[in-house]
């Protein structure tokens, strides 16, 4: 396996930081890792990001914010300043997980 030597090659900016822009990663395993990853190459080329599920995934344990809400797109504006940012509907203690939003939240969200 190769390793990628200079990862911020990987951003290519086609007027992407005008505009909101969703990425989405499935697969059986590595999700998680590859978003958080991502996430500071990113916020490292001076992009905000805000992470959600559309399923469930363990409850980060970084140091960026974590917000629940009902919906998405009615959040303040302040609530989403930090470089990097979480964003989820519910938390499942007992097994260790938040709850993100269906495409249908995460598009209206991009929307506003």
């Amino acid at each position: 396996m190769k390793s990628i030597v200079d990862p911020s090659a990987l951003v290519i900016d086609l007027g992407a930081q005008n505009r909101p822009t969703v990425i989405s990663v499935v697969g059986a395993g590595g999700k998680t890792s590859l978003l958080f990853w991502l996430a500071e190459l990113l916020q490292a080329s001076g992009r905000r990001v805000l992470i959600t599920t559309t399923t469930h995934m363990f409850m980060p344990t970084s140091h960026w914010p974590v917000v629940f809400c009902r919906d998405p797109a009615m959040l303040p504006h302040a609530s989403l300043t930090s470089p990097i940012s979480f964003c989820f509907h519910s938390w499942k203690a007992n097994q260790g997980k938040v709850q993100g939003f269906t495409p249908e939240a995460i598009d209206a969200l991009v929307q506003r």
